[in-house]
């Protein structure tokens, strides 16, 4: 088992760890889990990306999203929808690069940078309208 902060010990003794043991296996028996890790966090965001991709084309004025894969990788509107799924999800680049057709890592990042803090109107326009959807 693993160690607490600054290594101290995480049970009190062998009945604590006993408890926390019990515990563990009836909350997993209850929610019929043998783990709350990786598969359904990973399942959760990316359902919750696809919303928010789906949810942002009538606002970039685009009707499916192979259309937006269509667009040119360095695309404002492409690079506002990375930004948007990139600050609201925590969906792997890999994964989205996939969905969107989105490029390598550099071009996310000039992507969300050009929207984090965005200098044209347009942008600005587009950041404003995005930020107010809600899935």
């Amino acid at each position: 088992m693993c160690r607490g902060n600054r290594r101290e010990e995480i049970f009190k003794d062998d009945v604590d760890r006993k408890l926390f043991l019990e515990l563990l296996g009836e909350t997993c028996e209850a929610k019929n889990s043998e783990s709350f890790g990786g598969r359904m966090i990973k399942e959760h965001n990316q359902r919750q990306a696809d919303s928010l991709i789906q949810a942002s084309l009538p606002v970039i004025g685009l009707n499916t999203i192979d259309e937006l894969k269509a667009l040119r990788k360095s695309h404002p509107h492409k690079q506002a929808v990375v930004w948007l799924v990139k600050t609201r999800t925590t969906v792997r680049d890999r994964w989205l690069a996939e969905t969107l057709n989105a490029g390598s890592r550099p071009m996310f990042y000039h992507g969300v940078k050009r929207y984090r803090a965005p200098k044209r109107r347009a942008d600005k326009n587009l950041k404003r309208e995005l930020e107010n959807l809600t899935i």
